[in-house]
């Protein structure tokens, strides 16, 4: 696979600039996976999907290729104890992928006599969370089945080339500037940019010193050289409880994914307080497989969009009617129109790249909000919950971006909803998650019904009616 990046996987290379952006995924089994089946399953995963044997090359329009790129790696790291899986993750989230040399994937297998963890890392400039999920649910089947024949799937690009492009929404947002065009102004307007900040325009701490003024907030603190680093906590919900949360959602005619993000706004509102009130932005990425042309199944590659959200929260809310309006949000943003819009969008963001302007949306959000944060829900994973004789015990998902709180990583398997909080120190104190993260597990059992804890005290709880919808 050879081709130039989009501007969307340019924009994240240029974020992994600020923090790793290592998207991971990990089942942990009871029993332990031979390590040549999970050698020859990975191979034949990678020669299924094309984008998981490239490399980035940085020139002045930075392309994919798939020259000299060596296979995809697995580490073999004696297990410790139950818990040393933790410390793996947290290097594997750390740990920048050698982008330039490839692949932009790695696997670590983590094992003692007794059980194992299989860590699946890949890197956000090609590879949202799903994409991760896929992989590693076919190299399980291989594992399973050594002799299964994976269909091969095709190149593709992007969610930026797939878009409706011509249809009646897009239409409707004005005419496209045509492609040749829309390239040359984005070339002028960056060399213009660009000539600015070389004269002094802009440039470090008058930068922003005029952000500052403009926004009426105090000049951000110099930037720390190197990626933030990042840490993680982790919750899970059992049976029991996933369910009753479940159910309640369904009785209020709403989804596990509104809910959580109503629980999260309210918790990092409160980080100042208990009676604290806020508005805050939650970045909320929406699988748009099924809404592209043509549209993509189960391959590798970005195939998610992040809108953002604002929340305001406070003492004595409605809980139910603020997942209500998230919902709302949610809906509007997994539209046909809404993804015409973001093309637009994309257009724009081509003026501004690699110039000093292309932060200045995350940093007039930052000055305007009290908070902001990434929601990332997988929903219900589907994966076997046996390979080669061993259980599949639990699955997990972890990822950072810059500029945020925290990035909550969720899904439910076997029953089981686990919440993966990673956040850094460069945006909110380590102490602080940990907080965020009872309040939020607090605020969901009060919404299911449990005996109202901390937390689930803010809020009013209406009471909901048994509804088909999901």
């Amino acid at each position: 696979m050879n081709r130039y990046l989009t501007t969307s996987e340019r924009v994240f290379l240029a974020m992994a600039e600020q923090v790793v952006m290592n998207p991971v995924v990990m089942v942990r089994c009871r029993g332990v996976l031979p390590v040549e089946r999970v050698e020859h399953a990975i191979r034949t995963v990678a020669a299924r999907h094309p984008a998981l044997g490239v490399r980035v090359v940085r020139d002045a329009q930075p392309w994919f290729s798939d020259r000299d790129v060596p296979p995809v790696p697995l580490r073999i790291v004696d297990r410790e104890s139950s818990q040393h899986w933790r410390e793996i993750v947290r290097q594997e989230l750390n740990e920048p992928m050698p982008i330039e040399a490839g692949p932009l994937i790695r696997f670590v297998l983590v094992r003692d006599e007794h059980a194992c963890e299989l860590i699946c890392t890949t890197d956000h400039v090609n590879a949202d969370g799903r994409s991760g999920l896929f992989v590693l649910r076919d190299v399980l089947r291989v594992i399973d089945d050594p002799q299964l024949r994976l269909v091969p799937l095709r190149e593709r690009t992007c969610f930026d080339d797939y878009l409706e492009s011509g249809g009646v929404w897009d239409l409707a947002w004005g005419p496209r500037m045509p492609d040749a065009l829309r390239g040359l102004l984005a070339d002028h307007t960056r060399g213009l940019l660009g000539a600015l900040e070389r004269r002094g325009v802009g440039r470090g701490a008058g930068l922003n010193r005029l952000r500052a003024l403009a926004l009426g907030r105090p000049e951000d603190p110099p930037a720390v050289a190197g990626p933030a680093p990042i840490e993680f906590v982790q919750r899970r919900l059992d049976v029991a409880r996933t369910t009753a949360l479940s159910d309640a959602c369904r009785a209020h005619d709403n989804t596990v994914l509104c809910a959580l993000v109503v629980a999260c706004a309210d918790a990092l509102a409160t980080v100042d307080g208990p009676d604290a009130r806020g508005l805050i932005g939650c970045v909320t990425p929406i699988d748009i497989r099924s809404l592209l042309r043509p549209s993509v199944g189960d391959d590798f590659g970005i195939y998610a969009w992040a809108p953002t959200s604002v929340h305001p929260v406070g003492p004595r809310a409605d809980f139910w009617g603020l997942a209500a309006r998230t919902r709302r949000l949610v809906k509007a943003y997994r539209s046909v129109p809404a993804l015409a819009g973001m093309r637009r969008l994309l257009d724009l963001m081509e003026l501004t790249e690699g110039t000093p302007l292309a932060s200045a949306y995350d940093r007039a959000s930052r000055a305007l909000l009290d908070g902001m944060m990434v929601v990332s829900n997988l929903g219900r994973v589907s994966l076997p919950e046996q390979a080669a004789g061993v259980e599949v015990e639990s699955f997990g998902f972890y990822a950072m971006i810059p500029n945020v709180e925290f990035v909550l990583g969720v899904q439910s398997f076997r029953g089981v909803l686990e919440m993966n909080y990673c956040c850094s120190p460069n945006w909110l104190r380590p102490a602080m998650i940990e907080g965020v993260a009872d309040r939020v597990e607090a605020t969901l059992a009060a919404a299911s019904g449990a005996a109202t804890r901390a937390g689930g005290q803010r809020f009013r709880f209406s009471p909901g009616r048994q509804s088909s919808s999901g």
